[in-house]
């Protein structure tokens, strides 16, 4: 990913225990050997920096959330309900697998796409202008509600500056004239809405074992921003 100019917006929420399953219903397979979708971070092209330190914090959950979806299980089911079903690609195998859908804007010069996917162990969206293209494109589905005016729920969006995208995550871990790159890692404690999850897949547990065992999870947060003459796209 980092070969190409033109690279995403990158919002990447890693679980590194997950308490719940990912289950893919409509998946549409014939991907599985390809590497052309450039923007992923899941591509196995694209380096893996694990040297870098992680900020020990999470970030405000704001992050998390574009045009009403929230990062998580069921952020496939919220997409389609806000933009229209769209087609599931399957790509990579193990620990690079990863399920993807993808929108697109219909008027904007240069084409915006917003891009959901989720791996073994992670949930993330995708928001770029142009770009090079990628086998299954085409499956991307054109929806009113994607544009260059589309904005995550922190305030970031396309077309802000270093400063402005500065001002609204903080310091970030790299800071170079094309790339703000950041990670952050920490404790999240189960929902309600999550623990009623659990107690539903393990009926063998009780709650007070439920509780020792899942009530935090490790959370590995990636925030990725590029920018094209300055802008961010």
């Amino acid at each position: 990913m980092r070969a190409y100019r033109f690279l995403p917006l990158v919002i990447v929420l890693v679980a590194a225990v997950v308490p719940l399953s990912v289950v893919s219903q409509t998946a549409q397979r014939g991907y599985t050997a390809d590497k052309s979708d450039w923007w992923s971070f899941l591509n196995e092209r694209n380096p893996d920096p694990r040297n870098i330190k992680f900020q020990n914090r999470i970030p405000s959950t704001s992050n998390f959330v574009i045009a009403g979806v929230s990062l998580g299980e069921n952020q496939f089911t919220q997409a389609e309900a806000i933009f229209g079903k769209a087609a599931h690609i399957e790509r990579g195998d193990a620990s690079t697998g990863r399920e993807q859908v993808c929108y697109k804007s219909r008027g904007d010069s240069g084409k915006v796409y917003l891009v959901f996917e989720q791996g073994e162990v992670s949930d993330t969206f995708y928001l770029f202008s142009d770009g090079p293209d990628w086998n299954g494109s085409k499956s991307c589905v054109t929806s009113n509600r994607v544009s260059s005016n589309i904005r995550i729920s922190s305030g970031l969006a396309l077309g802000q500056t270093h400063e402005q995208v500065v001002g609204i995550l903080g310091r970030p871990n790299i800071n170079t004239t094309n790339k703000l790159e950041y990670f952050w890692a920490g404790q999240k404690k189960i929902s309600p809405e999550e623990f009623k999850e659990l107690r539903r897949q393990h009926q063998d547990l009780s709650d007070e074992e439920l509780h020792r065992n899942y009530d935090y999870y490790d959370v590995d947060v990636e925030i990725e921003a590029r920018f094209a003459s300055s802008k961010l796209n």
